[in-house]
């Protein structure tokens, strides 16, 4: 709610019990008791009128977020898929996590992975690292081993998020040229940048690298 509402809204401001009638001058000044403002029996309760207006603006919220769903229709899948789906990880921050994870006999892959939009895989590297770690109590030669499918979860993570920035510049020289039918990219534009590239810092190394084809 945006404001405060009446316990009972009704229909018109003559049926409410905050409904006023002032005689003044042989005249009647009729006025709203709850809003303080004057207005006339068969006008629309004020708080009705809130209240669609409060409607439309969730309506044109939902539509909005509809729209930008569809717009992402039309890129890459694994873009797609990140761009719903993942948290997002810039390259510095994604191998800073798998960096820790080094010490936590890979317990940190899972939220790694997530990051990328691909959970289960870190559940997967997560717990065959685990399994590996704890089998080398008893042969010690699985903590090599161990050591090994975490050197993969690792590059497998960076190769999937190099994918997607491909993906990502893609899009984005994609955006710079035009889509047909489409006026407004920023949304989808910002969300790349954010979510691929890590915001502002990202986008000053993609500029760096000769920027998005504009």
């Amino acid at each position: 709610m945006s404001a405060a509402r009446p316990d009972v809204i009704p229909e018109t401001c003559g049926d409410c019990v905050h409904f006023m009638l002032t005689p003044v001058v042989g005249k009647r000044k009729t006025g709203c008791g709850f809003y303080g403002e004057k207005v006339a029996a068969g006008s629309t309760c004020i708080a009705s009128r809130m209240e669609r207006e409060d409607e439309e603006i969730e309506e044109r919220l939902e539509a909005k977020r509809k729209s930008m769903e569809r717009r992402l229709l039309d890129g890459p899948p694994e873009l797609r898929r990140y761009l719903r789906e993942a948290r997002g990880a810039s390259r510095g921050r994604l191998n800073a996590i798998l960096a820790v994870g080094v010490c936590a006999f890979g317990f940190l892959m899972p939220v790694a992975f997530s990051r990328l939009g691909r959970g289960a895989t870190g559940w997967a590297y997560c717990v065959g690292v685990a399994a590996l770690v704890l089998g080398s109590l008893a042969v010690p030669v699985l903590l090599l081993a161990a050591a090994l499918v975490y050197g993969v979860g690792w590059i497998h993570a960076n190769r999937i998020l190099s994918r997607i920035e491909r993906a990502g510049r893609f899009r984005l020289e994609e955006l710079d040229r035009g889509i047909p039918g489409r006026e407004d990219t920023s949304e989808e534009r910002a969300l790349i940048v954010q979510k691929v590239f890590g915001g502002s810092a990202g986008t000053a190394a993609l500029d760096s690298r000769g920027g998005t084809g504009t």
